[in-house]
């Protein structure tokens, strides 16, 4: 068969002439999402190893990709679609629930993403890679939790991308940490209140590439909740709180309403010492630096 990207269906999608290039065009401020599946085989990969690299020549600011690993049956329209994924904020994703938080770097325009399937002893290892650098080991499953593999992309908004399969698989497929200073970089909630929270509460901080006083937060309570931080004369300003919509226990969605509110109403945020401190005019807490286990997702990712 020739291989091509093929649409869920929905107009928004529409795919080169050649079939190599997928380009997502929706109304503005759609709230959908629009989807493409790679055809390069005829039943899917369930053997051997491979690599693609995805080029997002167009993905505007406003706009997310995921990108990864689906089959035909979990390929479909919008939010239905079921995979092996990577992308949106650098998360990792099943298509409708996130599996791990701050895997990697948000995905945008210019970047390539590269996916590596190995089927090796009945198991299914996928690792991703931006621009070369690897981000290390994404997921570790039963060969069959996908039946027969395809590439896919996953678009929220304005993008294009396009596919390219290499003959040879990456030598190195190790994640390094990153060095990180200032604010920016992974913090662990060691105080809120006066007390060591009852569950694990992280902090990703990074600068905007827009504004050398501004910064993305994605904070990990219960769900992932996304702001923005700004430095105007010296005073903080906190925009956005997206978050997704697990659920909990009443007391720790209590510790996440106020953790969330804090950041809403935060008028300070400095070092002491080596210890990041967060408050408002009410509550103080205190995070510390801690280094990320990068191991890969190995639970039932559509349960």
């Amino acid at each position: 068969m020739t291989a091509q990207w093929e649409s869920d269906g929905s107009p928004e999608i529409s795919i080169s002439a050649d079939g190599t290039a997928v380009e997502c065009n929706p109304d503005e401020h759609c709230g959908e999402v629009f989807n493409a599946i790679w055809k390069d085989s005829g039943v899917g990969l369930n053997s051997g190893s491979h690599y693609w690299q995805i080029h997002l020549s167009v993905l505007e600011k406003s706009s997310s990709i995921f990108v990864g690993l689906t089959d035909k049956d979990k390929f479909n329209k919008g939010w239905s679609l079921k995979g092996l994924l990577f992308g949106g904020p650098g998360n990792l994703s099943s298509g409708g629930c996130l599996l791990q938080s701050g895997y990697g770097p948000a995905p945008k325009a210019g970047n390539t993403i590269g996916i590596v399937a190995i089927f090796k002893e009945e198991q299914l290892k996928v690792y991703f890679d931006v621009d070369g650098k690897p981000l290390g080991p994404a997921f570790d499953l039963p060969a069959t939790v996908l039946n027969g593999a395809f590439p896919a992309v996953h678009f929220r908004g304005k993008g294009k991308a396009t596919i390219s399969k290499c003959p040879d698989i990456p030598t190195n497929l190790s994640w390094k940490e990153p060095e990180y200073a200032g604010f920016e970089g992974m913090w662990k909630c060691t105080e809120f209140n006066g007390e060591t929270p009852r569950i694990t509460v992280t902090l990703k901080i990074s600068k905007s590439e827009k504004d050398d006083n501004s910064y993305r937060i994605h904070l990990h309570v219960i769900n992932m909740i996304n702001f923005s931080l700004k430095s105007y004369d010296g005073k903080w300003k906190t925009t956005g709180g997206m978050s997704t919509r697990k659920g909990g226990s009443p007391e720790n969605m209590e510790l996440e309403r106020n953790i969330s509110s804090l950041f809403h109403t935060l008028c300070k945020a400095e070092h002491e010492g080596i210890a990041l401190v967060v408050a408002n005019e009410t509550i103080n807490s205190k995070w510390d630096r801690y280094t990320v286990s990068r191991s890969p997702f190995t639970n039932n990712p559509f349960n």
